[in-house]
């Protein structure tokens, strides 16, 4: 018994030639195709965040009234005006962190664009797709932006247990951890930035070669000319 072969009309086999030549040549990663949806609610969370720390910074003042320069202050009103002055800081970076993610999504989301683009350009100049390795920087600064948020949410979470302590009236608490949590802030930031100044070195590697690649192409297809 011979089998038969399967055979399709020419419109058809038109068809799945163009859809087959419309695929990019090379795709996004998980992470890269993750950051082209992550960055914009990243976003909007920090400005959030940073709009509400403005509002309540704005109203917490209003209340130095109630105890400043008064022969009879209002303690509870003088507790809960340092009690948002403790938390208030951390919860003013967690909002900077968030901004430094959506920068760092956008960076990676890049990078999946470009190795899109760089597929396709190589394709159309019928040339083999050619990739470098994947870079260890490009491995790197996700890890650096996950462990700066990690440290940020610390801090916030310190924050709001000073705070706690600054409206019981434990002031000695207060001073006490007030220095090496400013510090780790400034560090949660730092590692933030860090990772997104190793995100653009990395784009660099890659324009880099894309460069060096399309040239490569270029002579190939002088010489065989």
């Amino acid at each position: 018994m011979v089998a038969q072969s399967t055979t399709f009309s020419p419109e058809v086999e038109r068809r799945v030639s163009e859809r087959v030549t419309a695929l990019p040549a090379v795709h996004m990663t998980a992470m890269q195709t993750m950051a082209t949806f992550m960055w914009r609610p990243l976003a909007v969370m920090g400005v959030m965040i940073l709009i509400s720390a403005t509002i309540i910074a704005g109203v917490n003042s209003l209340k130095v009234d109630d105890f400043f320069g008064l022969a009879t202050p209002d303690l509870g009103a003088q507790a809960t005006f340092q009690s948002v002055q403790t938390w208030l800081p951390g919860y003013q970076f967690m909002g900077m962190g968030f901004m430094f993610a959506a920068i760092t999504m956008i960076l990676a989301a890049i990078l999946g664009r470009l190795r899109i683009l760089g597929g396709t350009v190589q394709t159309s100049l019928g040339a083999k797709v050619v990739w470098p390795p994947f870079p260890m920087a490009a491995r790197i600064f996700p890890m650096l932006m996950l462990f700066g948020m990690i440290v940020l949410l610390t801090q916030l979470g310190l924050s709001a247990w000073l705070a706690t302590e600054a409206k019981a009236g434990d002031a000695l608490t207060v001073t006490q951890n007030a220095d090496w949590l400013q510090g780790m802030r400034f560090a949660g930031v730092a590692i933030m930035l860090t990772g997104i100044a190793i995100a653009l070195y990395t784009i660099t590697i890659i324009m880099r070669f894309m460069a060096q690649r399309v040239s490569t192409v270029a002579a190939e297809a002088m010489e065989r000319d």
